[in-house]
Formats: structure tokens, sequence, C-alpha cells
């Protein structure tokens, strides 16, 4: 057998495939990766995920160490029967990041809030230790 003629048979079942069933078998219970914006203040990091669609119930933030995590769950909506999906792109299913803290953050001040499917999440830094000034004399 040619290796066109197997690659053509290995294909067809996906080209067979229902494009509502093959996108959803693709999506359902995958884990996924939120995205993140990072920006550094004077006295700050502010980290912004982007959950639409999850609970704020459904998400866990927690520092392990020197990591931070952000974990949760975007749970699927109960499905209708009447319905026929031509396409399906959004994941459900359970999510993580993590990112590793720089020593200057004060991991026991981290703050977080929730609003419009936003997690944001605040990171003070750590008041740095003021150079010592020594005077020298001049002979």
């Amino acid at each position: 057998m040619s290796l066109i003629k197997r690659r053509k048979d290995e294909l067809n079942p996906f080209f067979d495939t229902p494009w509502a069933f093959l996108t959803e078998s693709l999506t359902k219970d995958m884990p996924w990766s939120p995205s993140l914006d990072i920006a550094e203040g004077r006295d700050k990091f502010v980290i912004k995920a982007e959950l639409p669609g999850v609970k704020q119930s459904d998400i866990n933030v927690c520092v392990e160490g020197e990591v931070l995590n952000i974990e949760g769950e975007r749970k699927k909506e109960q499905e209708v029967k009447e319905k026929k999906y031509h396409r399906i792109e959004i994941f459900y299913g359970t999510f993580s990041r993590s990112l590793v803290l720089p020593d200057y953050v004060d991991a026991s001040k981290i703050n977080a809030a929730y609003k419009d499917g936003v997690l944001e999440l605040t990171l003070p830094k750590k008041e740095k230790a003021k150079p010592k000034e020594i005077k020298i004399n001049i002979n």
C-alpha cells in the first residue's frame, strides 16, 4: 500500500466526522489555561486573569512556597436536547496557571477581586531595606 493511500485512509474518518461532534470531543473537559496580563508598578504587581463563565466559588488562588497558583473549573451548562450545535469552541473543565513569584513580593498581603469574569490579583512588593549611608572623611 502506498504512503499516500495509507495517509488518505487514516484521514478519511476525520473528514467523515460531523464537525459539531468533533469540536465537542476536542473541547469536552479538556484542561485549558486562562489568558493573563501582568503589570508591574512601583510598589506592586497586578495580575489579571480572564475567566469568563467561571463562578467565583469555582476559583482557587493560593501561594505554595514561591509559586502562585490559580486553579478552578469552568462547568459546561446542562445540555438541552433541542439544541443543535454548529460549532463548539469554548473550553470547559479544569484550568491551572502557576507563576514563580519574585522574592520581593509580600505573599502574605496578596489581594484578590473578581468582577465581570476577570480575576484581579494585587501583589504588593516588600519594603526594601534602605541603603545605609556611611560618611567617609577625606583627609
